[in-house]
């Protein structure tokens, strides 16, 4: 069993970018098997949100929360919420956080989204005052200031200001030139120039699913597992009974706060399939 769940964990990972609805069908598969673990639960939540189902991404996140009492969740959360149309919420989510308690990714993710959720609100200018006071803070790394300098332009651009926005897709390749490519196509797109297409086909992933897995069917014999390939053609043919289940967890979330931190870690276990409000 675990080797199974472990595959299906490797195979979100593998997934993730280059095809997120299947990284959540893996990722359901592991949850039907091992719920109750953080990992399983992470996966699914990752996979949810990188396939745009922000609604299951942040019931997982409340989950996790809950299973860690780790405020690092929260950005995310928020962003589930704003990419859900609902700003309001995310910056109350936010005002939740104890920044102090949120490790420096999470704090640049805060003010990331925070911003963005102003600027949903038409507080454009507050929104540059976030970003702009965020980059004053020389204890963020250089991933960090990339990104936030890279979203102070893209708010600049949408606002008409292409030169300030210049400036800042400049800022944000010389903080950190390894995440730089997108600056550069921002700015290749203000000076009407071409942009190359992204072509990076990882042929190395393109293998047969069997390949991940050493060839040693007496172990999965001695596990009582299937074998890999006929468990998860089980798993996508149950894919209903899988939406059907996450529809059930609705009633048990209606009592719920919308970050769902006043539930006792005990509840954590018990809630596999919670709904927010």
């Amino acid at each position: 069993m675990a080797r199974v769940v472990g595959g299906h964990l490797l195979m979100v990972g593998m997934l993730l970018d280059k095809d997120p609805a299947l990284a959540l069908r893996h990722a359901k598969a592991a949850k039907k098997r091992a719920g109750r673990l953080q990992v399983v639960r992470e996966a699914m939540a990752e996979a949810a949100y990188a396939a745009e189902d922000f609604r299951t991404a942040l019931a997982e996140y409340q989950v996790l929360r809950r299973m860690s009492g780790n405020d690092n969740f929260l950005p995310v959360m928020a962003d589930c919420q704003r990419a859900a149309g609902k700003p309001m919420a995310a910056l109350e989510l936010l005002g939740q956080a104890d920044l102090s308690r949120l490790s420096p990714e999470q704090r640049v993710e805060a003010v990331l989204v925070a911003a963005g959720a102003r600027q949903d609100l038409g507080q454009a200018q507050e929104a540059q005052r976030l970003l702009q006071s965020a980059i004053e803070n020389r204890q963020i790394g250089a991933v960090g200031q990339s990104r936030l300098r890279y979203a102070l332009a893209a708010l600049l651009e949408s606002g008409g200001d292409k030169t300030g926005a210049r400036q800042w897709y400049e800022s944000s390749a010389d903080a950190d030139p390894a995440s730089a490519a997108d600056a550069k196509r921002r700015l290749a797109m203000l000076d009407g120039l071409p942009v190359p297409d992204e072509d990076e086909d990882d042929d190395e992933d393109d293998f047969a699913i069997d390949e991940v897995w050493d060839d040693d069917d007496d172990d999965d014999a001695a596990d009582g597992d299937e074998g890999i390939e006929a468990v998860w053609a089980d798993e996508y043919e149950d894919d209903e009974v899988d939406e059907d289940e996450s529809d059930d967890g609705e009633d048990d979330a209606e009592g719920d706060d919308e970050d769902g931190g006043n539930h006792a870690a005990d509840e954590a276990e018990d809630e596999e399939d919670e709904q927010p409000e």
